[in-house]
């Protein structure tokens, strides 16, 4: 492409000076001819040129953008010989400098490539002026049914005194090769720095990996395996804000991973196994700046795992394992960590198991949170186990980051009736100095029974937190036996600073127990630390299900140790109540009386006698009194002995009284 023209200048006192051209956008390469032999090279593309610089004079003219890198084309056919390979895309072109005060220009995105080709990159965005920002790197081209997906170009940093960083490009999106391997995602570009009191630029999104594709099903012999999903894209880092007063730029997110193909079925044969599913990439860390930073990206999340194949006459495919959630990036200075990409979710085929969550990123020095821990991957199959939750990051100054939960347990199924445990929850991050720790995550809910005779599973512990709440247990499922609650996490220790302490964490409370199940525990209550501070309160017993015991309270937390130089020590914390009694049974239905006696024969019959008494009703533990048993029959009226009728039927007896609940 040709170059732009250069931007007029400005007045000699005041006029602004005028915008440099764009750069013309690169040709296409030509394509390769047909050959009945070897076919023809296909030729590259033409660049993107570089934009011009905007000039000077008063306020300053913006450089131009780089053209835009043109498109590798096709190699050409061939009857009887070699196809012709395909061109590379060609790169974007540069922005030109901004003049005095202008903001540079955008660099100009790169190409995709040909069949078979890489990606051109992006150009690099100019720098800025005095005062002019720099410009945005232009992004990666998509890998086109080719090689790698391109990065994201760089960002360009702020000139001087407030000029502020150019964001970084995204990476390009990554795509299923022609031999059957699903790219990664392309790399977010770093952002730019900024000038003294300018702000950092954003790094650039990485790129999402490509999904796998599906395994092929046979009509006789074995289905072939799904392909591995492609990995997505590291995000960029965030530009450094300036060094007076700035901020710093956030990171990049990480590309999500692509989702694993699914296994061929096979009609007489083994199904083909699921591919496992690529992982999500690592946000990028926060800039830091002497203001108040960039916050690290969120973590990409894992992809899902595929369904195994089915098989008519054999034996079914294995489902591919949930890709795992990446980590979030870490904060700059007082800014706060990425978020955890959530793990990803198993197939409901198969056994294998869900991914687990990435761990939130760490808080700068400077009282910055930390991240969120990523919550597990829930198992859709039976037989797998739920992910649990990552941990929270700890904060370096600020608060801990809270602990992921874990994903609920799979339901019972008529195979296999029983409940899946839940995941336990992460644990929650530590603080440093003065800052509260992290909440611990819950646990997961356990699975139901599938039948009135199949046992609902445990709900798992809730994990504790560090100077905070532990997390409360996961309920009981219900079930013809059903599950306990899960007892509840600790409370966490309290953070310090000079001897200052803070109280200890209040235990988790118990999770509810299902039908006729227990009451979890309630968690123990932190110490205190060696200061006048008291221990946590123990955590709150879990109320019994229907017909169940309650859960004991939680023990309070003990007093920290006395220090001379602090003062007395602290007293201990009180226990948890108790939990409420499970609605209790009701008391069975009293007997039915007996039939009255039949009437004695006689000139004139006697009366019949006196039905018995109805049988007790049955005795539960204090709950509804049972109902009373039903009257006896009245007795016979026979005819006498002689020419008169027969005395009357006794009374039947009164029925029975009910049992004591």
């Amino acid at each position: 492409g040709g170059n732009g023209g250069v931007g007029g200048a400005g007045g000699s006192i005041a006029g602004n000076g005028g915008a440099g051209g764009r750069g013309g956008w690169g040709g296409t390469g030509g394509i390769g001819g047909v050959a009945t032999g070897v076919d023809g090279q296909n030729a590259l593309a033409g660049s993107g040129a570089a934009g011009q610089d905007g000039t000077n004079a008063g306020i300053s003219g913006n450089g131009g953008a780089g053209g835009h890198g043109g498109a590798g084309a096709l190699g050409g056919t061939a009857t009887n010989g070699t196809q012709g390979a395909a061109g590379i895309g060609g790169q974007g072109g540069a922005g030109g400098a901004g003049g005095d005060a202008g903001r540079g220009g955008n660099g100009g995105n790169g190409a995709g490539g040909g069949v078979g080709h890489i990606a051109g990159d992006g150009g690099d965005g100019g720098s800025g002026g005095y005062a002019g920002s720099g410009g945005v790197g232009g992004h990666g081209g998509t890998g086109a049914n080719g090689l790698i997906a391109a990065s994201g170009a760089t960002g360009a940093n702020g000139n001087a005194a407030t000029g502020h960083g150019g964001n970084g490009g995204n990476g390009g999106t990554g795509v299923m090769l022609g031999d059957g391997v699903a790219q990664s995602g392309g790399s977010g570009g770093n952002a730019g720095a900024a000038g003294a009191v300018g702000n950092g630029g954003r790094g650039g999104d990485g790129g999402a990996g490509a999904a796998g594709t599906n395994g092929t099903t046979l009509v006789s012999g074995d289905g072939t395996n799904g392909v591995n999903g492609g990995n997505g894209g590291a995000g960029g880092a965030g530009g450094a804000g300036g060094s007076t007063s700035g901020n710093g730029g956030a990171g990049g997110n990480g590309g999500k991973g692509g989702l694993g193909g699914n296994g061929g079925s096979a009609a007489n044969g083994t199904a083909g196994a699921n591919a496992a599913a690529g992982s999500g990439a690592a946000g990028g860390d926060g800039g830091d700046a002497t203001g108040i930073a960039g916050n690290g990206g969120v973590g990409g999340s894992g992809g899902g795992g595929g369904a195994g194949g089915s098989a008519v006459n054999g034996t079914a495919g294995a489902s591919g394992i949930g890709g795992a959630g990446a980590n979030g990036g870490n904060g700059g200075n007082a800014g706060n960590g990425g978020n955890g990409g959530n793990g990803g979710t198993l197939a409901i085929t198969g056994g294998s198991v869900a991914g687990a969550g990435g761990n939130g990123g760490n808080s700068s020095s400077v009282a910055g949170q930390a991240g969120v821990g990523g919550t597990g991957g829930w198992s859709g199959d039976h037989s797998a186990q739920a992910a649990n939750g990552s941990d929270g990051a700890a904060g370096a100054a600020g608060k801990g980051g809270n602990g992921g939960n874990g994903a609920a347990g799979a339901n019972g199924t008529a195979a296999s009736p029983d409940g899946q445990q839940g995941g336990a929850g992460g644990a929650g991050g530590s603080a440093a100095l003065n800052g509260d720790g992290g909440r611990g995550g819950n646990g997961g809910l356990g699975g139901n029974g599938f039948s009135q005779t199949s046992t609902g599973s445990t709900g798992s512990t809730g994990t504790a937190g560090t100077g905070n709440q532990g997390g409360t247990g996961g309920a009981g499922a219900t079930g013809g036996n059903a599950g306990a609650g899960g007892a509840g996490g600790a409370g966490g220790a309290s953070g310090t600073q000079s001897g200052n302490s803070g109280s200890g964490g209040t235990g988790g409370n118990g999770g509810t127990g299902g039908n006729g199940g227990k009451g979890g525990t309630g968690g123990i209550g932190a110490t205190g630390s060696s200061s006048a501070v008291p221990g946590g309160q123990g955590g709150d017993g879990g109320v019994g299900g229907n017909g169940g015991n309650g859960g004991a309270g939680g023990q309070g937390g003990a007093a920290g140790a006395q220090n001379n130089a602090i003062g007395t020590a602290g007293t201990t914390g009180a226990n948890g109540t108790n939990g409420n009694g499970g609605t209790a049974g009701q008391g069975g239905t009293g007997g039915k009386g007996g039939a009255g006696g039949t009437g004695g024969g006689g000139y004139i019959g006697g009366k019949g006698g006196t039905g018995g008494a109805g049988g007790t009703g049955g005795t539960s533990g204090g709950g509804i009194v049972g109902a009373d048993g039903s009257p006896g029959n009245n007795g016979g009226n026979p005819s006498g002995s002689g020419s008169r009728t027969g005395g009357t039927g006794g009374t039947g007896g009164a029925g029975g009284k009910g049992g004591v609940g």
